[in-house]
């Protein structure tokens, strides 16, 4: 999936979390961060570009695709913020970004095992582009929803 497909999927889940936790604005910030850190180790990636060394020292949906490296920068934030908000939207991200990338022809590897996680669907294809726009319209329901 591109990034602008992980970024509003990872923001639906937060918006539907709303209906399940009283979250804080730094919730959707953790949300959308996590929705693209697994992606650090793409250079072409929306993160990526921007923090380089990723792309230099892992393989593309290697470790930053893994459990443990949610564990890393989940554990990490919440120790220097102290908010329980941004752990939970951050998980939210990550996990919404493994699910949409374990429905690609590439699939994701459960590290630390070899087991491969995949499906039919091929990144920036035509579910891709379903799967941005349905998002767009849940996303507004909610909203609307909320508001009235």
């Amino acid at each position: 999936m591109i990034g602008r497909t992980h970024l509003l999927f990872g923001l639906l889940l937060g918006v539907l979390a709303v209906f399940f936790f009283d979250v804080n604005l730094w919730f959707f910030a953790a949300v959308l961060l996590g929705s693209l850190v697994p992606d650090l180790d793409e250079q072409r990636s929306i993160l990526g570009r921007r923090v380089r060394i990723f792309s230099w020292l892992f393989e593309h949906r290697g470790i930053c695709h893994s459990i443990f490296f949610w564990a890393l920068f989940a554990l990490l934030f919440f120790v220097v913020l102290g908010d329980l908000d941004v752990f939970l939207g951050f998980t939210i991200g990550f996990a919404s970004h493994l699910l949409l990338d374990s429905l690609t022809r590439q699939g994701i590897v459960l590290f630390p095992t070899k087991i491969r996680l995949r499906g039919f669907l091929r990144s920036g294809g035509i579910f891709d582009y379903l799967i941005f726009y349905g998002c767009i319209v849940v996303i507004i329901v909610f909203i609307v929803k909320l508001v009235w």
